[in-house]
């Protein structure tokens, strides 16, 4: 039997305060924005997909980001000063769900949310100044889950054409259309997959590289499939199923040497991550599972190279994993989005607040990371670490003890100050660190309550947290 490797990566849980009090590791806050006014769905959401644009004639780099009313175009080619420079109105004021995706100088919005609602396509060709849509309106279908670009074609996933009088499709649901954008802005409908694939229910969301598609396919698991150009037929190829903590299917990437598909499950909430090995298509197996927190609910997976996966994990934020070894997947940094829950409060409020998606393909580098709650982020990662190094304290608030784990790639001597907010210092720890994960108790039972910063030192890293003490 094969063996699994089962690497829980709950141990990175550092919080590094930075100037915006947002915990993070290798990430630098370049920007914020938070223009949206509306809230939407039980998490009172206020963003959710988002996407970026590399306009090559004028050298100008856009964040695209969906929120409950609109959709945002934002010049961050000087991230420091991000300018929005146009606003699409949404049908209405109140979606939950929205993405995007481009094509040449075209920008493809959708929304799973209720009717009313529409199919909109925009020319960016007039940005930084403006940008005209071209179709607002339901003839090519009414909402849709999720969309991918991949050559000249549009894949759209869980389509729900109008139900109106009007509407010669009348309601008709398809797991996965595909269009060709030949003429990118008038889309043609060339399949149905239903029409080759009927065991196919639903797509909830799609990865496509040269007409091969992986299709996350709910509790139904991973379909792996192929559409012929010259047949325009879809022709199966696996389903990945029954696997270790199997859920809703929800999404994956893939590394561009074609071995590595990482993909996540959202459903029930707190499941792993998993990397598969997909060298052979016919016959996928399971690499390792991984995690932000152990308890963290992930979202969406997003590959740059063979060595670089960023994840949207809610209220965990945005982590950076190493992958270049699959089987045995490494944290390398974070940006938390959402410091106001998380895993030190054992997720008691809503497990699906936080953060959303990002977008790192940027010819900068530069990520876009879109918070429901809280906003758009414009990141800077550093992927030239020396060491990756991280402290996780809990519980927060503290009583009687503080519980410190330090993680570090080679031994060393440390020293943990804690100083309250006047500057003064309370308690001076020297540690000498002997494994990779050392974990020490802290009494503060003589601690009055307050706000409290915790500093960790060693010879090549200084991390601040800051720890509310309540006996």
């Amino acid at each position: 039997m094969k063996k699994y490797h089962f690497i829980f990566l709950m141990l990175f849980g550092c919080k590094i305060t930075n100037a915006q009090n947002y915990p993070a590791l290798n990430f630098e806050l370049l920007s914020k924005l938070d223009p949206e006014t509306k809230l939407s769905g039980a998490y009172q959401s206020k963003y959710s997909g988002c996407w970026g644009w590399y306009q090559a004639d004028k050298k100008r780099e856009y964040a695209i980001v969906g929120s409950a009313a609109n959709t945002y175009f934002i010049d961050i080619t000087n991230p420091l000063v991000p300018k929005i420079c146009a606003i699409v109105k949404a049908k209405k004021d109140n979606c939950t769900w929205r993405e995007m995706s481009t094509y040449q100088n075209y920008c493809y919005i959708i929304s799973d949310d209720p009717p009313p609602n529409s199919f909109q396509i925009v020319d960016m060709q007039y940005l930084p100044d403006s940008v005209k849509i071209i179709h607002d309106g339901t003839s090519y279908f009414e909402k849709a889950h999720m969309l991918y670009i991949n050559n000249d074609m549009l894949y759209c996933a869980s389509v729900t054409s109008s139900a109106s009088p009007s509407s010669t499709l009348s309601g008709e649901y398809n797991p996965m259309n595909i269009y060709s954008l030949a003429t990118p802005s008038a889309p043609l409908l060339i399949k149905k997959i239903k029409d080759d694939l009927p065991t196919i229910s639903q797509v909830h969301d799609m990865y496509v590289r040269n007409d091969t598609v992986y299709a996350s396919g709910a509790f139904q698991g991973l379909f792996i499939f192929k559409h012929d150009r010259i047949q325009n037929k879809c022709i199966p190829i696996s389903l990945y199923s029954s696997y270790p903590f199997s859920g809703y299917n929800h999404s994956s990437a893939l590394t561009p040497n074609g071995k590595t598909l990482i993909f996540t499950d959202e459903v029930p909430k707190a499941l792993p991550i998993k990397s598969i090995n997909v060298n052979d298509i016919t016959n996928p197996s399971l690499n390792c599972l991984f995690e932000t927190h152990k308890g963290a609910t992930p979202h969406n997976i997003y590959i740059t190279d063979n060595k670089w996966c960023f994840v949207s994990a809610y209220q965990d934020g945005l982590y950076l994993f190493n992958i270049s070894n699959p089987l045995a997947i490494k944290t390398y940094g974070f940006f938390d989005t959402y410091p106001q829950h998380g895993v030190n409060d054992n997720y008691s409020t809503a497990t699906y607040s936080g953060n959303w998606g990002a977008y790192p393909f940027l010819p900068s580098k530069l990520v876009v990371a879109v918070d429901m709650q809280n906003g758009i982020f414009i990141l800077k990662p550093n992927f030239e670490a020396d060491k990756v190094a991280a402290i996780k304290h809990f519980p927060n608030p503290a009583k009687d003890k503080i519980e410190l784990l330090i993680i570090n790639q080679e031994q060393t001597a440390a020293s943990i100050q804690i100083y309250n907010t006047i500057g003064q210092l309370i308690k001076d720890i020297n540690l000498n660190i002997n494994s990779i994960y050392d974990q020490y108790q802290i009494p503060c039972y003589d601690m009055p309550n307050g706000l409290y910063f915790v500093k960790y030192s060693n010879s090549k890293l200084s991390q601040t947290n800051i720890i509310s003490i309540q006996n």
